[in-house]
């Protein structure tokens, strides 16, 4: 008995007409091409929250800082040291309200101090700053995402 190999012919894309191979890449592309924007558009999207977080703490890095000079920041609710977070902010590019900057000083613990409306000697001051970020590709699906950054300071 001797054993014969069965060959299937396959067919050669050499020698299929040119046509025939311009349509496949042509249906390779329309496959891969939604893929590869989706994967463009990802990446400057994180780019851009990325961005704004940094200038969140740069306003906040700021307003606690105008604090801990200032301490005698007018009024309720330090409006002053606001304002700088929000010039500071804004000067970056990334406009923010006054309701989303908080303000207060902590004793020792971490508590907020609501006793007085300065912070004292030896309490830690800290600046609290929000943003409401839009995705712009997912943003239906995923709605607003909110980023925030805060900082500290020892009072001397």
């Amino acid at each position: 008995m001797s054993m014969e190999k069965s060959r299937v012919k396959l067919p050669k894309i050499v020698n299929m007409p040119r046509g025939r191979r311009s349509g496949q890449a042509l249906v390779e592309f329309a496959l891969a091409l939604p893929l590869v924007l989706l994967l463009i558009f990802g990446v400057l999207e994180f780019g851009r929250a990325f961005q704004i977080k940094i200038v969140l703490e740069n306003a906040a890095r700021e307003g606690v800082h105008y604090l801990i000079y200032d301490r005698d920041d007018p009024g309720d609710g330090f409006p002053n040291t606001i304002a700088a977070v929000m010039a500071e902010s804004q000067n970056s590019g990334v406009e923010i309200v006054s309701t989303d900057v908080t303000v207060q000083c902590l004793d020792a613990v971490g508590d907020p101090i609501t006793t007085s409306p300065l912070c004292p000697t030896g309490s830690t001051a800290e600046v609290i700053v929000t943003h409401p970020f839009n995705v712009a590709l997912f943003g239906y699906f995923l709605g607003e995402i909110s980023l925030a950054s805060n900082a500290r300071m020892y009072m001397p």
